[in-house]
């Protein structure tokens, strides 16, 4: 299919786009079929635990699963999934041996840790946060590079014991290849607006999202780095989408 690159078709793209396709195979080229206009935004993830674990700090839940290889139980939403490749990524950077349970979704997920069956998660904020505020949840740390502005209390894991761990779902416009560069350049200007005013913060905010702004050139960088981070994951822990 002919897709127009004159600006008017544009594509909200998420972290999964970098996941893909490492995962599976693709009717599109991942870089060369888009032209990179902005990444808008990102949503950390929050690692938390039933308050049963006795750990109150991402360090002393590594050390408690180095003392029980493989008993404790992490709840997964989905293979391939944004939270999925997180939880990859902090059992191999943190050296740790864990069971991931995957669940069809979020909501039985969450409902199971806080019901005691598992014992621990990497999920999105807005899934859990009416849980770690009624103290039913214990949250240890969260994925991004810094401290996310919903949590803004709780370290972030990079900082607390993993150096240079990220693990977050980002929000990205892209068109077709072929756009030209003054319509990439006019979208991207509009797009800056939009992100600083207090209005789109506050929407953000709400969601559990926080702007989070690159340019065509930065964003494109970004996508490639991320694509051959989850590629490393993905073949190290051996992941594929077949139960």
């Amino acid at each position: 299919m002919l897709i127009s690159s004159d600006g008017y078709t544009l594509v909200l793209a998420n972290g999964t786009q970098s996941i893909q396709p490492a995962l599976q195979p693709l009717p599109y080229e991942p870089v060369k079929s888009f032209t990179p206009i902005a990444k808008i935004g990102i949503a950390a993830l929050a690692l938390v635990v039933h308050p049963s674990i006795p750990a109150n700090s991402v360090k002393e839940l590594i050390s408690f699963s180095k003392r029980k290889p493989g008993e404790l139980n992490f709840v997964g939403t989905g293979r391939g999934a944004m939270a999925h490749m997180a939880t990859e990524l902090f059992k191999i950077m943190a050296d740790i041996n864990l069971l991931i349970v995957q669940f069809k979704s979020a909501g039985p997920g969450v409902v199971d840790l806080v019901g005691g069956h598992s014992h621990a998660m990497v999920g999105t904020i807005a899934s859990v946060l009416p849980h770690i505020r009624s103290g039913r949840l214990k949250v240890l740390g969260t994925s991004g590079t810094r401290r996310s502005v919903v949590l803004p209390d709780v370290p972030a894991i990079s900082e607390a014991a993993l150096a240079g761990y990220e693990a977050v779902n980002w929000y990205g416009i892209f068109a077709p290849a072929g756009t030209s560069p003054a319509i990439v350049d006019r979208l991207n200007r509009e797009l800056r607006v939009i992100l600083v005013s207090d209005e789109m913060k506050k929407m953000f905010l709400n969601d559990a999202l926080e702007v989070d702004y690159l340019g065509p050139s930065e964003f494109g960088a970004f996508f490639a780095r991320d694509m051959e981070q989850w590629a490393r994951v993905i073949k190290r822990a051996n992941i594929t989408l077949k139960e």
